[in-house]
């Protein structure tokens, strides 16, 4: 019993660590979610928090009861599925509905609101009743190669009758035929007889048409029965023939044919030839597409043609299938030819809708047999048809009957009801419509379930957004409680993480304290850190990218508030990592100089170099120079210490009489140690109580020369001031520079004035000059001028004696000669 309890223990043990990882990924998918609407659309678990205070992931599992807690009853976001069927009334297979004509559906209506990814089952069931009204719609191929079955169908119409009324009492019947489009290349436009078993058999041939709707449907048999004696074979050429022009008019022209809406709408469809398919009208000119409309003539005889045989084109198996689902038309496809029947095989394929085909002996001698195992075949399989263009909701459909084939109810006798489980999950909220109907038909009885299907995949909250918002550091818009970042700009709660270098704008960075590595012990950042901006912030001494490394320092790296220590790449040799302003090997060395500066406010005149100048400022304290001491290298052996001397030597030589000038303010504040020694011999070292002596001099405003001595004992305090007591002063000097100043302004002037005068007189000899080249150049063109006025007359002026000579005078002198 131990080895089996333990055992048993063991597989419980298995069991219940499964089901607690099952629920740690599923609690991590809810909380991966970064928006409100995918939060809700991935999982019908997953609820949103719309809390702006709330401080986790927004989205969590609707049984994680401590954060529903926390983040409030009211705020909490769950959009609730709901799915009601509404049945019929009358059991669905009670017998007074059976023996009527109606057929009984339950449900009838169903009205369903669901969230994404989430199923929802209803069941369906379909009663057949007994006395179910048909229209029963005979379409024939009347080419010439049918000239016999045409014969056939004419002596079997009486029988055609009492077969359907055999199925039901409540029939309609009608009839059409076809051939083709009326030209070449697929009808000849001579009209002489080309069928030859025609003109055999002494019969007239019909002029070629392309469809012709003879008798509508009618429950009167004689007037059927006399239609169809009227009826004569056609030809065309070509061997194809307008099968899908006259299917398609036979189904849309629901008011010249005489469809019910109540009853049940069968084409048996009658050909020996293959189809023409959408394409080939081309050859005839038809360039249009085919509209899916009626196109019907009424002729003198009551029937109707086809009038858009030469402009449209043929239909396509796409737009027929189209049309028969609306209609509700089931086929019946009777082929009397064994290479024709493949193509329709292909037709019925590609159809997907419930029908039926069988061969057609020679002159359709089983038409009989064809048409009652047509009606017994689509009445006792049952097939739901759903439809194709809904997108993003995957709708399933699976029998739940004892004999089935595929999705169908097979073998389902009259007065039997057939049962299905109709299952509806949305699959993509994007490509899904948010409120539609959708039709579950079963086309061979007036049945149909409608669906009435909102979908729930938006928050009431997303419609209330805030773009760049101030929440989101102008990075994102701020929506349901939470910021949707720009990832080229930013992530993390408040947008306020910035991408870095290489990393993904396309990818999702979560809220910025989600996406930290994992560690030890399977803990985000090992437990030893925080996550901001999908970082880990280690604690102090850990480090790695999810703070898996510890390193300790021996010295503590002077406390937190100076540095931590980090390992580096070599774990076994730590270091301090100091922090502002500290620096060194253990961050004990501060960087702040402020320490090595008298205080200024406390002593105005104090100076405000570092180590008064005098030494090097390190971790906070003054280095001094050799010859400096004192926590500011303020007390030292050089010019510093002759510079604080100089007021009390003046003082000291005016009270004693060797200098005669006007002495500082401060002389009540003089040496208090001092004497006065004759001039010292500068090639010396000279000493004062035995410390070596610093020489100090300087020239006052008076042109006096000063000399005195310092000099500071080990403990840099000052010895006995020694004074020369030799005082020179230069006052020639004095006046010889008082009259250098003089010399040099007034030199400028006189130089400037003597200047300006040479360039006025350069000016006016160049205006000299110039004068008198022009008045030379004048002078010449005055003299050219009358030289030429000498040799040549002017224009204007004209002598006043004019010479006359009478030519006759010399004439008369002669002759009197």
């Amino acid at each position: 019993m131990k080895p089996q309890f333990r055992r048993y223990r063991m597989k419980v043990l298995s069991i219940l660590s499964l089901l607690f990882r099952f629920s740690l990924a599923a609690s991590q998918i809810c909380r991966d979610q970064s928006s409100c609407n995918n939060c809700l659309q991935h999982s019908q678990e997953c609820v949103w928090c719309n809390n702006q205070n709330y401080t986790g992931s927004n989205c969590f599992e609707r049984n994680a009861t401590s954060d529903v807690a926390s983040c409030g009853e009211q705020y909490i976001v769950n959009l609730i599925s709901n799915l009601t069927v509404i049945s019929n009334d009358e059991d669905v297979g009670s017998a007074s509905q059976l023996n009527s004509s109606e057929t009984i559906v339950n449900p009838e209506q169903v009205y369903l609101s669901t969230r994404a990814n989430q199923v929802h089952r209803f069941n369906v069931s379909i009663s057949i009743p007994f006395n179910y009204p048909l229209d029963f719609y005979y379409l024939m191929d009347f080419s010439c190669s049918m000239f016999d079955d045409l014969q056939t169908i004419q002596d079997l119409s009486p029988e055609i009758i009492n077969t359907l009324e055999s199925l039901t009492s409540n029939f309609k019947v009608g009839f059409g035929a076809f051939s083709d489009k009326e030209t070449l290349p697929f009808t000849h436009e001579i009209l002489e007889p080309f069928c030859a078993d025609a003109s055999i058999a002494g019969v007239s041939e019909h002029s070629s048409f392309n469809y012709i709707h003879y008798q509508s449907l009618t429950s009167n048999r004689d007037v059927f029965l006399e239609r169809i004696k009227q009826l004569n074979i056609t030809s065309n050429l070509d061997s194809p023939e307008s099968t899908l022009e006259a299917l398609m008019q036979a189904v849309v022209c629901t008011e010249v044919i005489g469809w019910r809406p109540t009853a049940s709408h069968i084409v048996l469809l009658a050909t020996d030839a293959p189809y023409h398919i959408a394409g080939d009208g081309k050859l005839t000119g038809a360039l249009l597409p085919h509209d899916m409309k009626c196109h019907l003539s009424q002729l003198p005889d009551d029937t109707y043609q086809y009038d858009e045989s030469l402009d449209l084109d043929y239909p396509s198996i796409g737009q027929i299938q189209h049309v028969m689902l609306q209609e509700r038309i089931v086929p019946i496809f009777a082929i009397a030819s064994n290479r024709s029947i493949e193509h329709f095989k292909d037709m019925r394929e590609q159809l997907q809708l419930t029908s039926y085909i069988d061969e057609l002996n020679p002159s359709s001698a089983n038409i009989l047999d064809l048409i009652r195992e047509g009606y017994n075949s689509l009445a006792q399989n049952i097939e739901l048809l759903l439809p194709t263009d809904i997108e993003g909701v995957n709708i399933l459909v699976r029998p739940l009957c004892d004999q089935t084939s595929g999705v169908a109810c097979t073998n389902i006798a009259r007065g039997e009801t057939a049962s299905f489980e109709v299952s509806i999950e949305v699959t993509d909220c994007a490509a899904a419509q948010r409120k539609q109907n959708i039709t579950l038909r079963y086309p061979f009885l007036a049945v149909s379930i409608d669906v009435e299907l909102e979908v729930l995949c938006d928050c009431d909250c997303a419609m209330e957004l805030e773009r760049n918002s101030t929440t989101c550091n102008y990075r994102g818009d701020f929506v349901c409680a939470r910021c949707q970042c720009d990832n080229t700009r930013g992530f993390g709660r408040s947008c306020e993480c910035e991408l870095e270098e290489g990393d993904d704008p396309n990818k999702d960075q979560g809220n910025g304290n989600n996406r930290c590595p994992i560690g030890l012990n399977n803990l985000m950042c090992s437990g030893n850190g925080n996550c901001t901006c999908n970082k880990c912030e280690c604690k102090d001494d850990f480090e790695g990218d999810a703070c898996e490394n510890q390193c300790i320092c021996a010295n503590g790296c002077g406390g937190v508030s100076n540095g931590r220590c980090v390992c580096g790449r070599e774990r076994n040799n730590p270091s301090c990592m100091c922090m502002e302003p500290f620096e060194g090997k253990f961050c004990n060395c501060t960087k702040d100089t402020s320490t090595c500066t008298a205080n200024i406010e406390e002593n105005i005149e104090a100076n405000i170099e570092l180590c008064s100048g005098n030494g090097a400022c390190n971790c906070g304290a003054c280095d001094c120079n050799d010859d400096c001491r004192g926590a500011l290298c303020d007390r030292c052996q050089d010019q510093l210490m002759c510079q604080l001397h100089r007021a009390c030597v003046q003082c000291e030589l005016v009270r004693d009489g060797k200098a005669n000038v006007v002495p500082p303010n401060d002389c009540d504040n003089s040496c208090k140690t001092s004497r006065f020694v004759d001039p010292v011999n500068t090639t010396t070292t000279h000493t004062i109580n035995g410390f070596t002596a610093n020489r100090c001099s300087f020239t006052d405003n008076s042109n006096c020369f000063y000399t005195f001595y310092v000099a500071l004992n080990d403990d840099f305090e000052l010895q006995t001031l020694e004074i020369e007591n030799m005082l020179r002063c230069s006052r020639s000097s004095s006046s010889s520079t008082s009259a250098l100043i003089w010399i040099i302004p007034v030199a400028i002037v006189v130089g400037l004035l003597v200047l300006g005068f040479l360039i006025l007189l350069l000016i006016k000899v160049f205006l000299l000059i110039l004068d008198y080249v022009e008045v030379r150049q004048f002078e010449r063109s005055v003299r050219d001028a009358e030289g030429k006025l000498a040799q040549t007359s002017q224009p204007l002026y004209q002598s006043p004696v004019v010479q006359y000579q009478n030519l006759a005078y010399g004439i008369e002198k002669k002759e009197n000669k």
